[in-house]
Order: C-alpha cells, then sequence, then structure tokens
C-alpha cells in the first residue's frame, strides 16, 4: 500500500478527497486475483472490487467511486487471494480517513 501511515500499530491510508485513488504496490511472479473490500465502522459495504492482476503488473490504482464523508474511520481490506493456495494470500488490513488537507499522494492520483 502506497502512502500509507503506521500510527499506534494501526496502518492508516489519509486522504484529503471525497473519491480518493488508493494505490497498492504488486509484488507477484504469476497471474493472481486482487480483492478490495470498504466497510464504514458499523459494518455496511462501502465498495468491493475483485480484478485479475498479471505477472507484469506491478500496480493498482483504486479510484472510489462512493465519497467517502470526513472524520469516518472506514475500514479497508485489500490483497492477493492466491488462487489455489489459500493459505499464501497476502491481506493488508488499513483504516481510511478523510481530512480536511490533501496529501501528497492525493495530489498525484488527481492526475491518473
Amino acid at each position: 500500500m502506497v502512502g500509507a501511515d503506521i500510527e499506534e500499530n494501526l496502518i492508516w491510508q489519509k486522504t484529503g478527497l471525497a473519491n480518493p485513488t488508493l494505490l497498492y504496490s504488486i509484488k507477484s511472479n504469476k497471474e493472481e486475483t486482487f480483492l478490495i473490500v470498504i466497510t464504514d465502522p458499523q459494518g455496511a459495504l462501502i465498495f468491493k472490487k475483485s480484478m485479475p492482476i498479471s505477472p507484469a503488473q506491478k500496480t493498482i490504482l483504486i479510484r472510489l467511486e462512493q465519497p467517502i464523508q470526513e472524520g469516518i474511520h472506514y475500514q479497508v481490506t485489500a490483497g492477493l487471494l492466491c488462487q489455489g493456495d489459500p493459505e499464501a494470500a497476502t491481506i493488508i488490513n488499513s483504516l481510511l480517513v478523510r481530512g480536511e488537507f490533501l496529501t501528497f499522494l492525493d495530489q498525484i492520483s488527481q492526475n491518473y
């Protein structure tokens, strides 16, 4: 996950955008499935997307279609599912929060 901070043993993705773009770096030498699920603090589904990943693909940009509210801590679960070997799956859990100011990654991702 690119642009994330680790604070108090939690991984945070911070944004100033209502519809942020999340950027993930992929390291795999075979075809995989990438899955991302975002829920609100009550567990309601906000966003879910599954996509095939080729060995040549190094990054994934995910633009949220539904706006997120400022100050809410959304749970983000994302990773490679590793078909055929689920024990080898790589999953990252993080919190996504929208603040008042654009981050450096927000400014870069607006070009894509």
